[in-house]
Parts: structure tokens; sequence; C-alpha cells
């Protein structure tokens, strides 16, 4: 009875990625008329973007206590890794977006190359499936996505099963998004304005 659940959460959590990531690396080819025409931060179209999709996710979540009182599962404390997972979601895709956008601008159809690894990254990622379903040797290797990683602290917060995630996984996790938003931004900002000639 739970694998809706399990299945609704790597849904909406993957969904918030993938369409910071697809619909941000665009935003300064998408708005070239704009910014040729008035100047303003440039990052605030990527930051646009994923504020959206972490209102949009926020928002979507909203079902989730609703089902668990529905299914009578008990919230703990454990629910508190749910935010902290959603936040980090979102981080890491603004990230990407950053530094993929000032590439889409050179060679457009880098879009084309992110579609296909965001389609490949769906299925790599536990969406349809739990840790629970991995084999022991491989568990590792799978939880080194830090998509996959993210969905199942999702689950654990949502059914205070922390089996599959330790402290140091959550550790990891928001690490790796902090560091890939502070590169993406340092890419973004040193190649911005180059980028911008070829829009």
């Amino acid at each position: 009875h739970l694998l809706p659940l399990n299945i609704m959460l790597g849904i909406l959590i993957y969904s918030a990625f993938s369409k910071t990531v697809s619909q941000g690396s665009t935003q300064l080819v998408r708005n070239s008329g704009l910014i040729k025409q008035v100047f303003f931060a440039r990052e605030l179209l990527i930051a646009n973007v994923s504020a959206f999709q972490l209102v949009r996710l926020a928002l979507s979540l909203i079902i989730v206590p609703i089902y668990m009182a529905y299914m009578g599962i008990p919230i703990t404390s454990s629910i508190l890794l749910l935010p902290l997972a959603v936040v980090g979601i979102i981080f890491l895709g603004h990230g990407c977006a950053l530094m993929l956008c000032v590439a889409v601008v050179h060679v457009r159809d880098t879009t084309m190359v992110i579609d296909i690894s965001l389609r490949a990254l769906f299925f790599l990622s536990g969406v349809f499936y739990s840790a629970a379903y991995i084999p022991a040797e491989f568990l590792d290797y799978h939880l080194m996505n830090p998509i996959a990683s993210y969905i199942e602290i999702c689950r654990a917060a949502v059914l205070s099963d922390l089996t599959y995630i330790s402290p140091l996984i959550v550790l990891r996790c928001i690490s790796l998004s902090i560091l890939i938003f502070l590169i993406g931004s340092g890419v973004f900002n040193r190649y911005q304005n180059r980028a911008v000639i070829h829009l």
C-alpha cells in the first residue's frame, strides 16, 4: 500500500530537478531579446525558474501529510528531512542550470543532450523503485547519484524508515548541492558576458 506514495515522491522530486535544469538552462536563449534591450542581473532568469519549481514542489507535497493520515502513517521527527531534501534538490538543479545555460548559448544542440541525459537519469534515479530493490553490492553506487539519494531521503522522511539513509548520505547530498551551486554561479558569472555576445 506504500507503493503509490513511494512513486509519487519519486516523480515529484525528479520532476522538480528535471524542470529546473531543462527550463533554467534555456533562459538566456529564450530571453535574448530582453537581455539585449535591458541591463539586469541575468541570474534572475534562472533563479525565477528555480523559485517557481521550489514553490510548485512544496505545494505538490501538501498532499503527503493528507495521504499519511489516510493510511495511518505516523508523523515523526524524520519528517524534518523533507524540507531539507526539497531545498537541496532545487539547489542542485539550479547549479546545473547555471552551468548549462552558458553552454546552450554557444552550442544550441546542447539542449538535446540535456533532454536525453535527463531521460536516462529518470530511470537511474529510482523513481519507480526504492533502494530496497537494489542488490546490496550495488546500493552504494546507486546512492552516489544525488537525485536517487534525495528521493530516498524524502521516502525516509515520510515513512520514518532510515534503513538506507544515514547522516553521512544526507550531509553528502547537501554538500554536493552547495558545491554544484557555487561552481555553477562561478561559471555563470565568468562566462555570461561572452555568452550574451553570441545571443
